[in-house]
């Protein structure tokens, strides 16, 4: 990832807890709000930035209301401009979005030898993953020409993160970055690219009050759920 241009403070951020995240279903391209818990969580991770006093000199967001409801609470407090990009959404996963991962098995079965790269997932309703990289490509290296020597704030979600810092880390495929709700990820994109801070953030990383805990993070539930989805 080498490069001339200054280097560019990149602050990933994943929003807050979801109510898909509290159904246990299958999120990607659906459009669940934050919770109350998810609320509070943002605010705290707010807290926690400014503690730090980060100057950051924009905020960009992906536009499906989970994230774009964290980038609101942040942009105001931080007085910056949310910028919507519909390439930090999170995977397309089509019909499959909204389904509880027994019905999405048994209605979109993996093709045989698997889902490969060029498959769209959700049984040919949603995009492929090379798409999915492709336009969150596009965005992070237009942005890095655009913000060369400066400090931005990318509010997006757990499966485009990973990808991101795939691209940036240049780690292997098997290895995965689990996001937890609401925590900023601190790089520095330059010759070398540093990973300075993962899953930052200002709140004990414990289940919403009064409901059921959601699954463990793995590549078996809504943050993951499988090889076709993603948060």
């Amino acid at each position: 990832m080498s490069t001339v241009l200054p280097p560019l403070e990149l602050f990933l951020v994943r929003h807050g807890r979801s109510e898909a995240d509290q159904l246990g279903v299958i999120e990607c391209n659906a459009d669940f709000p934050l919770t109350h818990y998810g609320q509070q969580q943002t605010h705290q991770l707010l807290a926690y930035l400014q503690t730090q006093e980060y100057n950051f000199q924009a905020l960009y967001a992906s536009p499906l209301l989970r994230a774009s409801q964290t980038a609101i609470i942040l942009a105001e407090a931080l007085e910056l401009d949310m910028i919507t990009d519909i390439r930090l959404a999170e995977k397309d996963v089509g019909q499959m979005a909204g389904l509880y991962r027994e019905d999405a098995e048994k209605r979109f079965p993996l093709p045989p030898g698997g889902l490969m790269p060029h498959h769209k997932m959700g049984g040919g309703t949603g995009e492929s993953m090379l798409d999915f990289r492709f336009r969150l490509h596009e965005c992070l290296w237009e942005l890095r020409e655009k913000h060369a020597g400066k400090s931005i704030l990318l509010v997006s979600h757990g499966g485009a993160i990973n990808e991101i810092l795939h691209l940036l880390l240049q780690v292997p495929e098997h290895v995965v970055f689990l996001s937890e709700d609401a925590v900023v990820h601190h790089l520095v994109w330059g010759e070398k690219v540093y990973l300075r801070l993962f899953n930052g953030h200002g709140h004990e990383p414990t289940p919403e009050p009064g409901t059921k805990q959601a699954p463990p993070q793995t590549e078996k539930n809504s943050e993951t759920p499988d090889n076709q989805g993603s948060d």
